[in-house]
């Protein structure tokens, strides 16, 4: 069911840290994950707007969040101005806007579109463009709207004192060639965007079994078997890492998830709101700054980089993913945490979605045992972390020379293991 409610999915890695989901989405996109999750989505419009009127006086998650006034998403798993959403969008968005609340937006375009523009005109949207051939592009996306007009969103939006990322995602080989991705960067800029988030194709065994027989047919087998492997081939991997450089070089600040290098992309956001959660590209860009690499880190650390989060005990294991349910019954963790808890128990296990380690740049430090790696861990029995600042690290766990010990663990310095 569409609802406001906490991004679990983007803890950590967007600074956004509200969503408003609606109807499943009458663009019609064939790749797109939430169409193909839940078909049957519908947004209920009287439980937000009863939750935009009363929300002072809850005690969720959400509440608190907005409370807070950290701005909402609108939407990651529907576009808002789809035709399925149009009757709903304008009323929701009148509401915000008359108790001055902060929005950001994700979008193709579609109908409403202006109504979003002039109740927000200093917003920052993400716009995604995934083609340059409108052709093509009516194949996979048969209800969106057309690469032009969405360039003239962007402009209508920085005209009026707004800030755009193009969203090129995913990035497909067979969607856009290389001299169309530069084609697409190159309009971009000219008109003003600022950053640019760069994603592959990425789509699980389930979701691919709930497409139509046409919407296999217009994305392609090969498309669909590629998107399905966790390590990318040479095809996708070129196309993904040519977007990356050719952005980079021309000036955009660039994100892709897990991205080893430094990026102020999240700056455009906090330049426009207020309050917005930490993410782990900080902790990345904290640790290139102060010259980190190859050295031994603790929790500490990271908490400087990703602490600035609510207090309050909350249900919050949503935040880690699929994996919670075994992480939590393990670990005996306790069903409402504070956020500091919840990170202590991202930072101490793989299996948590948004661990550091799960990034190039991170991996566990270890000594070799008998039976495999042994982690090294500090008085608290957290573990270490090894940085890398040339995001070169392929394994959870990275053996160091033996030079911990209980003082060591007790300084909190940073120990250099090269």
């Amino acid at each position: 069911m569409g609802m406001l409610e906490p991004y679990w999915g983007e803890f950590l890695i967007s600074p956004i840290p509200l969503e408003l989901s609606l109807n499943y989405c009458s663009h019609k996109c064939a790749y797109c994950f939430a169409n193909l999750n839940s078909p049957k989505r519908r947004g209920d419009i009287k439980k937000i707007m009863s939750f935009l009127a009363d929300f002072h006086n809850r005690e969720t998650l959400s509440a608190r969040l907005m409370q807070d006034r950290y701005p909402v998403c609108i939407s990651n798993r529907s576009d808002p101005f789809a035709r399925s959403n149009d009757s709903q969008i304008t009323p929701i968005l009148e509401t915000l806007a008359a108790i001055d609340y902060p929005v950001t937006f994700q979008t193709k375009g579609g109908a409403g579109v202006e109504a979003g523009l002039s109740l927000f005109p200093t917003a920052v949207w993400y716009i995604s463009v995934s083609f340059a051939d409108d052709d093509l592009r009516r194949k996979i996306e048969p209800g969106a709207p057309s690469i032009a007009s969405r360039f003239e969103l962007m402009e209508k939006v920085t005209r009026g004192g707004g800030r755009v990322i193009l969203g090129l995602n995913p990035v497909v080989p067979e969607w856009i060639s290389e001299e169309e991705t530069e084609t697409v960067l190159k309009v971009a800029q000219s008109i003003g965007v600022e950053g640019v988030w760069i994603e592959e194709l990425h789509l699980n065994a389930r979701q691919i079994q709930a497409m139509s027989k046409a919407e296999v047919k217009a994305i392609g087998k090969d498309v669909l078997e590629r998107a399905k492997k966790r390590r990318k081939e040479d095809k996708d991997a070129n196309a993904f890492f040519y977007a990356r450089e050719v952005a980079q070089a021309m000036g955009f600040e660039i994100f892709s998830n897990g991205q080893p290098n430094r990026s102020n992309i999240w700056q455009i956001y906090r330049d426009v709101y207020a309050n917005t959660f930490p993410t782990n590209q900080d902790f990345v860009n904290d640790c290139i700054e102060k010259g980190w690499h190859s050295s031994l880190l603790t929790f500490p650390h990271w908490y400087e980089s990703v602490k600035d989060l609510p207090a309050g005990k909350y249900r919050m294991n949503k935040y880690i993913g699929a994996s919670a349910r075994s992480i939590f019954d393990e670990y005996q963790i306790p069903s409402k945490l504070t956020f500091t808890e919840l990170l202590g128990v991202i930072w101490s296990t793989k299996r948590a979605k948004q661990s550091p380690v799960r990034m190039p740049n991170f991996s566990y430090a270890s000594v070799w045992a008998e039976n495999g790696y042994l982690q090294l861990v500090d008085e608290s029995d957290m573990p270490y972390l090894v940085f890398d600042e040339t995001g070169s690290l392929d394994s959870y766990y990275t053996p160091v020379a033996p030079i911990w010990s209980k003082e060591v663990a007790a300084s909190g310095e940073v120990i250099s293991y090269g």
